[in-house]
């Protein structure tokens, strides 16, 4: 499946719960406006093709306000816009660099760019010396854990989880839960090998 054509289903089930969402979503950027942000928030790593695509898309769900909208695009993490997400990524190479053991040890990897979040818990893209098609993703909470195979990977594995009966289901507020962890699991370990070890099991990250 087209990573637009997830994404789209993704927007359709968030509208669900709060139909004024796809109007949050802001205008996609173009490759060179995407990059001179990289380059402004000295970001000089190279993102995967499909963060790119993802933020050509729509770059991210904002409040009239311009802050980042609380309707998550999948289950409760919220999409960030990429300043929002570079402004993280800047805090903590600063964090970094106020640690007492920076430069031997460094609490954030700086090769891991933020993209969804929920209350200081972050899916972060991991980038590198060279632009790959894909690369893969890690769930970043004191301490960051590699989660899914890539940003397509993930989010083909949210959206098949969304579609299958029982696994999320709204509470008495309209909110999303996980009420098969089991058949969560199997849904996402499907589309991510990289889940077998530590994940097999776990619904979440």
């Amino acid at each position: 499946m087209q990573l637009h054509h997830i994404l789209t289903e993704l927007t359709a089930i968030a509208a669900q719960h709060d139909p004024h969402f796809p109007a949050s979503l802001q205008a996609g950027l173009s490759r060179a406006d995407l990059q001179a942000k990289l380059d402004a928030a000295g970001f000089a790593l190279r993102p995967p093709q499909e963060w790119f695509a993802l933020y050509g898309w729509h770059n991210g769900s904002v409040q009239p306000d311009t802050q980042p909208l609380d309707t998550p695009l999948f289950h409760y993490h919220l999409f960030l816009p990429v300043e929002a997400a570079l402004a993280e990524w800047a805090r903590r190479m600063e964090t970094n660099r106020h640690e007492p053991d920076f430069p031997l040890f460094e609490l954030f990897e700086p090769n891991l760019l933020p993209v969804f979040e929920f209350e200081g818990e972050f899916y972060c893209i991991e980038c590198g010396d060279t632009e790959q098609p894909r690369a893969p993703v890690w769930f970043d909470f004191h301490g960051a854990i590699l989660c899914y195979d890539s940003l397509h990977a993930m989010l083909e594995a949210k959206l098949e989880c969304h579609q299958t009966e029982g696994i999320y289901v709204r509470d008495a507020d309209g909110w999303e839960d996980c009420a098969d962890e089991a058949a969560c699991a199997a849904v996402l370990l499907k589309h991510n090998p990289c889940r077998k070890q530590e994940l097999r099991n776990c619904a979440h990250p």
